[in-house]
């Protein structure tokens, strides 16, 4: 545990005193985390961390007693007490504390133990001075070690120029500079003091502060020769008087040629640093342009290196881009083909405008492929003098989705013309079973399926129709003309194909129409296709819409219903295949 203290002091006038303390742990592995606080009679004052170079400040009042505590995690607290007390004449002092400890050095202790560093107030010496002193009682070889040291520096300078004041009778002894000139200029002396280094500015600095001391000591002198022609009484005084006289106005020349070097060594230094300044400013411009023009050449050539390898790059990725786009132009080529190829096909299992005029005298028909070929089909067949008729959503679209609806209009024809089943929902039933077999779903993953929305029409009296109805998780639309209103006819939720675990068989639904009744067979490719606001039509859109034109011819219903449905899609992708079929009775 080691303690240093250096303490200073000036008087001011018409104020009280204080002491300011100047900290500083010297063990700097130990300064993290390191806290001060200080008490005053028990309560805490203030309490800060130190810096990073282990330094903390506080003020004292004079006239009381302090503690200071210094805490660190796994230490225990160490104590530092100094008393502030000082005699009346002091009071008006400022003083100056400066502490250099080594604390926290040993974590064996207990942490609610407390380690004192020592106890300090002040005492007034023999030659009047105060200063700080310890009190505790300690050991030989602890006081050794722990006690305050008053740091003290010699300067033959400043002691050279005291000399050459006694030598010129300015003053009568050393106590005369250092009580009435010393203690007031005392923290100039101590500046002198720390130049050491011989430099021209430091040399300067110290002309100037011999300078100032010089006048203070030539006023302090014209002052006290004042006071000696006043209390002049004979001859002898008068000579006295002269002879100070003439000391003080040697003093006077030499503090003439004091100042007079200044102003040389002001002018020397000055053009020294506007050399120093320019030689400076003009040697990093330099560098700076060097640096840059080189920076700049590198960067260039850099950069140079760069673009050409670039555009060789790019040249191969451009020879390379070519040859694929090519060979990609010409497979798109053969797959358009095959598949504009394939759309034949589709067309040609659909049932042709001709077919559908024989059997429907007013209709319309919205046919909208995703693709070039489409999963969404339409079917007709009449057995038995009825009319039986579909619209079909495969699962998928484009070339999966067609490969499913020639599978299902193969599997349509089959059940009714040559096994002649002619109820609907039996109809579906086989279907369904048709389509596992065909795709082999019963040992395989495949889950592909269709959507059916199945009608069959009869003639039952003049101007009515009986229509039954079965639906695989699609339902029917309808007009009644004399109500005025759509009507739905919902389908069972069962789809054909694919994997449905509940046991539910297909159903029927039978009404009887009129003559100018509508019937609307859909996918649900329309209900589905988003706006840009990705809103979907929806159903009741749908409705909405055949609602509003089924009084109108069926041509113009079509063009409503496309009108509607451009509007909304605004331009954006077709989501699915859209087929709608309207037949009005």
């Amino acid at each position: 545990m080691f303690v240093v203290l250096s303490l200073q002091s000036y008087s001011q006038e018409n104020e009280l005193g204080f002491i300011d303390i100047l900290g500083e742990i010297t063990n700097k592995s130990e300064v993290n985390g390191a806290r001060v606080s200080l008490l005053e009679k028990g309560n805490l004052i203030d309490s800060l961390f130190v810096d990073k170079n282990g330094e903390y400040d506080f003020r004292l009042n004079l006239n009381t007693n302090y503690e200071i505590q210094f805490h660190k995690k796994n230490f225990p607290i160490y104590q530092l007490f100094i008393s502030t007390k000082v005699p009346e004449e002091q009071k008006q002092k400022v003083w100056t504390l400066k502490f250099r400890h080594e604390v926290f050095t040993n974590d064996s202790l207990p942490l609610n133990e407390k380690v004192l560093l020592g106890k300090y107030n002040f005492k007034k010496s023999e030659g009047g001075k105060f200063s700080i002193e310890e009190e505790t009682n300690s050991s030989a070889e602890n006081k050794k070690n722990n006690a305050p040291v008053i740091i003290e520096e010699e300067d033959e300078e400043v002691d050279s120029f005291i000399a050459s004041l006694l030598a010129d009778g300015i003053i009568e002894n050393y106590e005369d500079y250092t009580e009435p000139i010393f203690e007031e200029e005392q923290k100039k002396v101590e500046e002198l003091k720390l130049l050491k280094n011989k430099t021209k500015r430091d040399s300067l600095l110290l002309l100037q502060r011999n300078a100032e001391i010089q006048q203070k000591s030539l006023n302090n002198a014209k002052y006290t020769l004042k006071l000696a022609r006043l209390n002049a009484k004979n001859r002898e005084d008068s000579l006295l008087i002269k002879e100070k006289e003439n000391q003080i106005l040697k003093a006077e020349k030499r503090l003439e040629k004091a100042n007079h070097k200044i102003k040389l060594k002001n002018y020397e230094l000055e053009n020294q640093r506007i050399i120093l300044i320019s030689s400076l400013s003009g040697l990093v411009l330099i560098l700076i342009l060097f640096f840059i023009v080189y920076r700049s050449f590198k960067e260039r050539k850099k950069f140079a290196q760069k673009l050409e390898l670039k555009n060789e790059e790019l040249e191969n990725q451009r020879k390379g881009l070519e040859k694929a786009n090519f060979l990609l132009s010409m497979q798109n080529l053969e797959i358009t083909a095959s598949i504009s190829y394939a759309k034949r096909i589709q067309d040609a299992i659909l049932p042709t405008e001709t077919q559908l005029k024989k059997q429907f005298k007013d209709y319309f028909l919205l046919y909208r492929p995703k693709d070039i070929v489409s999963g969404d089909f339409y079917w007709m067949s009449k057995l038995k003098g009825k009319i039986y008729f579909a619209v079909v959503d495969c699962t998928g679209h484009g070339v999966p989705g067609a490969f499913m609806s020639i599978i299902g209009n193969r599997l349509l024809d089959d059940i009714l013309l040559n096994q002649e089943i002619c109820d609907p929902s039996a109809l579906l039933e086989k279907l369904d079973q048709g389509v596992k077999e065909t795709l082999q779903q019963s040992v395989t993953e495949n889950n592909d399926g269709m959507d059916v929305c199945l009608c069959m029409l009869e003639t039952v009296e003049h101007e009515k129709t009986k229509l039954t109805f079965s639906g695989a998780k699609r339902p029917l639309f309808y007009y009644e003309k004399e109500l005025e209103k759509i009507k739905i006819l919902k389908g069972d939720r069962k789809p054909i194909g694919g994997r449905y675990y509940q046991d539910v068989n297909f159903t029927n639904k039978e009404i009887i129409l009129s003559k100018g009744d509508i019937i609307f067979l859909t996918s649900d490719g329309i209900m589905d296709q988003n706006g840009p606001d990705l809103k979907k039509l929806g159903t009741r859109k749908f409705i909405e819409i055949i609602q509003e034109n089924a009084k109108k011819t069926m041509s113009e219903q079509k063009n409503a219903l496309e009108l509607v449905l451009d509007n909304h899609q605004q331009g954006e992708d077709q989501r699915d295949d859209i087929s709608v079929i309207a037949v009005k009775l």
